[in-house]
């Protein structure tokens, strides 16, 4: 009995990792930062303790923890509860969410419309 091999496929090759930090020298000093905008992550006389620093830290400007703003995602049926500019505090529905309006209904029958901007997420 014969065996016979048949061609594979060749394997796709694998993308070079890209570091999430750049590493300089500058007079004697080793230098983590990212490599998009330049923000200095950390330095060291020690490479390897500045690559650590490199691999272990965000960049705060391109890529932040926490977003500038809070955003709130909100589905028909659920429950919230909000204040208006005079103090007063209701609990209310989501009753529908439109393209550019937000529609909120109490228990007592009232009812708020929001205009939201476009621009905006909420």
């Amino acid at each position: 009995m014969q065996h016979r091999s048949y061609p594979t496929q060749p394997p796709t090759p694998t993308p070079p990792a890209v570091p999430p930090f750049a590493l300089h020298l500058l007079h004697g000093w080793w230098i983590a930062s990212c490599p998009e905008c330049g923000h200095e992550h950390g330095r060291s006389r020690d490479q390897e303790a500045a690559e650590r620093t490199g691999q272990r830290r965000r960049c705060p400007i391109c890529q932040p923890e926490r977003p500038n703003r809070r955003t709130l995602q909100l589905r028909p049926g659920q429950r919230i509860r909000f204040a208006t500019v005079d103090g007063t505090t209701h609990n209310v529905t989501v009753a529908a969410i439109e393209i550019r309006e937000l529609h909120l209904c109490s228990s007592d029958g009232s009812c708020f419309v929001f205009q939201l901007d476009p621009g905006e997420p909420f």
